[in-house]
């Protein structure tokens, strides 16, 4: 499939849901030169600095074991997937101090990611559901769950 053929090698440098996903996009852009302007600018791209939240969102979907994915790829590991970001994750991430970017953009999604690779490496897109359900209830990760507790920004990782 366009995804397989996208998938990243062993040898892949910085983010290799990165490549794929630019690959894909590449691919899907050149594939008919005769498409019009207006339906090429909706393809996500994180070299144009796209989130590309629906994209990473079908990676999750078939990339992790669990009630709510799939599980139906096994080409790509679920510790490289990215973090799905859209404004309900962006918020939450923001409310606790993991992000101070305000736009949604790829520097966001590599720098959540990565925060949430410190936690659990094999997975970091698990924290996913958690950001946006409470985001999407119009609740927040503030105080009133935290204890007033953020997070330290000094000893977070930087993106890989």
């Amino acid at each position: 499939g366009l995804f397989e053929a996208h998938c990243p090698d062993e040898a892949a440098q910085g983010s290799p849901v990165a490549a794929m996903l630019q690959g894909v996009s590449t691919t899907l852009l050149t594939i008919n030169d005769e498409t019009p302007q207006r339906l090429r600018k909706h393809l996500a791209r994180p070299e144009a600095g796209s989130a590309c939240k629906r994209l990473n969102m079908y990676l999750r979907w078939m990339v992790r074991p669990g009630p709510v994915d799939l599980n139906l790829w096994s080409a790509l590991d679920p510790a490289e997937l990215m973090l799905p970001v859209d404004v309900h994750v962006g918020r939450q991430a923001r409310a606790l101090g993991l992000l101070e970017r305000k736009t949604n953009d790829w520097k966001a999604v590599r720098r959540l990611t990565a925060i949430c690779r410190h936690f659990c490496a094999s997975d970091p897109a698990r924290y996913d559901f958690a950001f946006f359900g409470v985001g999407a209830q119009d609740e927040s990760l503030d105080a009133r769950f935290t204890g007033g507790n953020r997070v330290d920004r000094s000893s977070l990782p930087t993106p890989r």
